[in-house]
Formats: structure tokens, sequence, C-alpha cells
């Protein structure tokens, strides 16, 4: 299967929180889940956690049907070779959501970057690493709306930053996290 990169992508609004509605949208649109559904599960998940529910990165940069090199496609358009599976997500206290999510051998840029352009009123922070290779990216959009800043790095203090970010508050192994 390759290895994988352990993601995490927050959307927040500048200021206040992401209005209800627009939550239910964007989650929708990622799971693939009717908004009222999706909201109802992160509500009713373990509070400070969230709900774990199917991400589809072709909701957000769709896959046409027919291709004869689906991988190769991925790769250039998802910047990961396979969907994510599942993903865990939470609306935190000040309104914003946070998703983490798990990818094959690289991150989800062309995702990431279609996010920053289908939401430019919300600010997006995401960060993500591969301990296997010392490899981390963070991306972040704080200029125009909608343009997202890309770094990544190979580097074990860039891994640290990036897992602190993606498991924020657990111990170095952490053995407190649930899995689906």
């Amino acid at each position: 299967m390759g290895n994988l990169v352990t993601n995490r992508i927050h959307l927040r609004a500048e200021v206040g929180g992401i209005p209800e509605a627009r939550i239910g949208e964007i989650v929708s649109a990622l799971s693939g889940v009717p908004a009222d559904e999706a909201l109802t599960k992160i509500r009713n998940g373990k509070k400070d956690y969230g709900a774990w529910m199917p991400i589809k990165l072709a909701g957000i940069v769709p896959q046409p049907e027919s291709l004869a090199a689906p991988v190769a496609w991925r790769e250039e358009n998802w910047g990961t070779r396979a969907h994510a599976e599942d993903g865990l997500y939470l609306i935190t206290d000040s309104g914003a959501i946070s998703l983490r999510f798990d990818t094959v051998n690289a991150s989800p840029s062309g995702v990431i970057e279609a996010l920053g352009a289908a939401f430019p009123e919300l600010q997006l922070e995401a960060k993500g690493y591969d301990e296997d290779t010392d490899y981390a990216f963070s991306a972040m959009s704080d200029g125009a709306p909608g343009e997202v800043e890309w770094m990544e790095e190979c580097d074990p203090d860039a891994v640290k930053d990036a897992r602190d970010f993606v498991y924020p508050g657990l111990n170095e192994t952490h053995d407190e996290e649930i899995e689906p």
C-alpha cells in the first residue's frame, strides 16, 4: 500500500464561527453524507473528538469516470494516489471545522488547494506528516482569498510540529487516539 501521510485540515472564519448551514455544506462535500445527517453525526460524536465519516477527495476535486490511468490522474490532481477512507470530523467550540485523515505516500496538495479556492471566505490551515520518511507539509491561506501557501520539509522537527497539529494534546505515541 505504501506509507501513510497523516493530515489535519482546519477551516475557520476570520471572525466568529462558520454558520452551521455552511459547515453542513462543506462536510457534505467532503464526506458524501447529506448535510443534516453529517451535522447530527458530528454533534453526537465524542466532545472535542468528533465523528468518523467517509472522506471523498472526489467531492472537492471530481475524478473523471473513465480514466486509462486513474492512479496517475489522482497523483497529478489530488496530490495522492488513492482515496482517503475515513476522516475524523470535528466542529470546534469556536465554530471551525477540523478534519483528520490519512492519505497514501503523499499529501493531498491538490485537494487542499481546491478547498482554499472553493471556500475563499474561510481561513485554511493544514499540516501532515509521514514519520517513516521524515516528510512534513504545512499549508495555509493567509493572503489573497483562495490562495494557499505551501511548504514541504524533510526534517524531524517539522514532523514533530505537524504531529502536534494533527494530534493536539496527545502523547508522543498517540495511545489515547481512537481509530474508527
